[in-house]
């Protein structure tokens, strides 16, 4: 499952990135507005052209059937229904999708700790500098994955880390922030492969009430992506809680 979060729409896939061509995608939109329709995009990366994907319409699904291997970029808006403007009058929101040949299985370091009591605090931190020009389009010059830079503290596991079995890891809050990029049309992204992908500079950082859950035996890993032709120290910060009741109703808000 992949799941991306900004405030007032969520976009979420069925299935993690990657995935072989040919096979079936679904794309779910989720928003706390009400009387909206909704519009679905697509973006092959080798040629960058924005396409539609599915027409305003009144349904939050789409399933998608990629033709062929490459990096795809899929792309959510929403317009309260009347509205004939073709633009996200309410909220927007998108996910980067890789089509290829499944890699084989990573070698995962050990889970986490099995908790004692019912919720575990947890503080993920990554910090490290990021080559220039390491956004998806040009991926071949290096990006900063989390398995270099990054430790569960104060457990001490690197990433990729697995989500014990039995137990839901669930992240309440994401923040993170680069060296500033002044030039247009630049930007950086924090990735959580399988989770979510947070732009940086917000004003305030996303919290998640309910948390984000991640089921048993998920595999948490990412990378830092950076369109800027300048090197950025980036740090980022993922808090949640560790428990073995998937609602965290017992933990502390």
């Amino acid at each position: 499952m992949m799941v991306a979060l900004l405030l007032g729409l969520t976009l979420m896939a069925n299935v993690s990135s990657p995935q072989q061509a040919g096979s079936n995608v679904l794309f779910t939109s989720t928003t706390d507005r009400t009387n909206v329709e909704y519009k679905y995009w697509i973006q092959d990366q080798s040629d960058g052209v924005w396409k539609v994907g599915q027409n305003w319409n009144t349904g939050r699904f789409w399933n998608w059937v990629p033709p062929r291997n490459g990096t795809y970029v899929i792309g959510s808006w929403i317009r309260p229904i009347g509205k004939t403007s073709d633009w996200y009058e309410e909220a927007s929101n998108r996910i980067t999708f890789l089509i290829g040949d499944l890699p084989p299985q990573p070698s995962r370091l050990p889970s986490l700790l099995v908790p004692q009591g019912v919720c575990t605090p947890v503080q993920i931190t990554a910090n490290g500098t990021m080559p220039p020009n390491t956004n998806t389009a040009s991926a071949a010059s290096g990006v900063l994955r989390l398995a270099d830079t990054a430790q569960y503290i104060p457990h001490g596991y690197r990433f990729p880390a697995e989500v014990p079995s039995g137990y839901y890891f669930g992240i309440t809050r994401v923040h993170w922030a680069s060296k500033y990029i002044a030039a247009a049309g630049r930007s950086s992204y924090f990735i959580l492969y399988g989770t979510m992908t947070v732009p940086e500079h917000m004003d305030s950082p996303p919290t998640f009430w309910p948390p984000v859950t991640l089921p048993p035996n998920f595999v948490l890993d990412g990378q830092f992506s950076n369109s800027s032709s300048e090197a950025q120290n980036v740090n980022a910060v993922v808090t949640g809680y560790l428990s073995s009741d998937s609602t965290f109703a017992n933990c502390p808000r």
